[in-house]
């Protein structure tokens, strides 16, 4: 995260997307910056930039990453845990017996005919039956940050913490991955690391339109 504050602190870009994290206890038993975290943020904020954090991918086990069995309690992710950091956590698709995707792709490049029904995502038993770890959506109840003004509505927990994650996008890996070319293989990669920098392109063409449109001076949403 101290990328992240140098970004930040030189205003190097209107949207940092970070896929890094540990659960808040290891955070704040270590002592690495706890209080930091937060102060950046608001920084960045107030200077129209937004922070993403991937909300990590051990399920509610925050604290078990790279686990292949919960032993650690409910935990969340930080830095996806303070306020002012948009925490992005990872849905799959869920077809049925729907057809979505065209067999051709687009002008742009896409395949999607239209909106692809959603759930939660969890590979968990499809990464354990290949021998890998817990795999779901990170997400649950800050046990350091307060409840945020504007998490405070109708069906949002009244537990008095931060709640997370904020947003959601697709994370499957054994399902509907994303497709990449590394080094020349093609590879089919998910998980809150992809669908982090996945919104963080969502945000950055919406910053375009903004400045473009004379909406904004320049980008930056914060």
């Amino acid at each position: 995260s101290y990328s992240s504050y140098y970004a930040i602190d030189n205003n190097l870009a209107p949207i940092i997307s970070e896929s890094f994290g540990l659960c808040e206890f290891l955070v704040g038993a270590n002592r690495m910056g706890l209080s930091y975290f937060q102060i950046e943020a608001q920084k960045a904020n107030s200077m129209g930039i937004t922070w993403l954090a991937s909300s990590g991918d051990s399920g509610a086990a925050g604290c078990d990453d790279d686990a292949t069995m919960a032993t650690q309690g409910l935990a969340v992710s930080l830095p996806a845990s303070v306020p002012e950091i948009t925490a992005v956590g990872g849905t799959e698709f869920n077809e049925g017996s729907t057809t979505y995707w065209s067999s051709n792709n687009g002008l742009y490049g896409g395949s999607a005919m239209s909106y692809i029904p959603e759930v939660t995502w969890n590979d968990t038993v499809a990464s354990l039956g290949a021998g890998g770890p817990l795999s779901a959506s990170g997400g649950g109840v800050s046990a350091i940050y307060k409840k945020p003004a504007w998490q405070n509505g109708p069906g949002v927990p009244n537990d008095g913490a931060r709640d997370l994650p904020d947003i959601a996008l697709n994370a499957a890996v054994a399902h509907d991955p994303y497709i990449i070319v590394s080094e020349g293989s093609t590879l089919g990669v998910g998980g809150t690391s992809a669908s982090a920098p996945a919104f963080a392109g969502v945000l950055a063409v919406m910053n375009e339109f903004l400045a473009r449109n004379g909406v904004q001076a320049k980008p930056g949403l914060g």
